[in-house]
């Protein structure tokens, strides 16, 4: 049903991206180097002795025609010594613009989750996007590609499989000090379907600094014995750009 429901939201979006006037590129793509890092730490101690760490790093270097983007993310909870989440994740990213509103990408994944049933979880996939909307105070994008995938189950069994990879992603800029992101992509594969939303308010405190409330939801269709379908997260973190 997901699936479905992307599939209809890309279509009808690129083709009304075709009555959308090259005059809509206001947002000139930005050059050189950028990164951020980001960082939420919640410890209690009492009746509850509870460590969750949510740490974040990114790097992106850009030309007039290329992007290439690295992303690191690290999560762990503790409760009472008991271990309820460990997930380490990669992601690399290279986008060639064809155009002001056009362009082709590439990209890597790299997952380490125990608690959601694999050991580790690669995905490579190539495609096509298009800008729907590219001015200063709101970005709109679809993306569409291929690519393929190799899960390693927890218990030592594992799947290859082809994908079909459909997405869209959207930036508000609402005022000069608060933007509201969503990133929605929908991985679909003969084993499995996986369905990530990416939800992210943030607040600047300076040039430098930033508070951003997240939300991510990610659904695997298919999962090992005695594992849940869906896990949510939700994080208060502090953003520092450094570059």
């Amino acid at each position: 049903m997901n699936l479905k429901i992307l599939s209809g939201i890309v279509i009808l979006s690129s083709l009304f991206a075709q009555s959308v006037l090259a005059a809509d590129a206001k947002s000139a793509p930005e050059t050189g180097w950028g990164g951020e890092a980001e960082v939420g730490i919640l410890m209690t101690r009492g009746n509850t002795n509870t460590d969750s760490q949510n740490i974040k790093l990114g790097v992106r270097y850009s030309t007039e025609k290329w992007e290439h983007k690295l992303k690191l993310e690290y999560l762990r909870t503790e409760d009472n010594g008991v271990v309820s989440a460990d997930k380490f994740g990669g992601d690399y990213r290279s986008t060639y613009r064809f155009s002001a509103l056009d362009y082709g990408f590439g990209a890597v994944r790299y997952e380490k989750d125990r608690f959601a049933g694999f050991d580790r979880r690669t995905t490579e996939n190539l495609g096509y996007g298009r800008k729907l909307y590219n001015e200063k105070k709101f970005k709109w994008d679809v993306e569409a590609g291929v690519g393929a995938r190799q899960t390693n189950y927890t218990d030592n069994t594992d799947d290859n499989e082809g994908i079909v990879r459909l997405a869209t992603n959207l930036k508000w800029q609402m005022t000069d000090t608060s933007s509201l992101k969503e990133e929605l992509f929908v991985e679909h594969g003969s084993i499995n379907t996986l369905t990530q939303s990416t939800t992210s308010l943030t607040v600047k405190i300076n040039a430098s600094l930033a508070m951003k409330l997240g939300l991510k939801v990610q659904d695997n269709s298919n999962v090992p014995p005695g594992i849940k379908h869906t896990d949510t997260e939700t994080a208060l973190t502090l953003v520092y750009d450094f570059l």
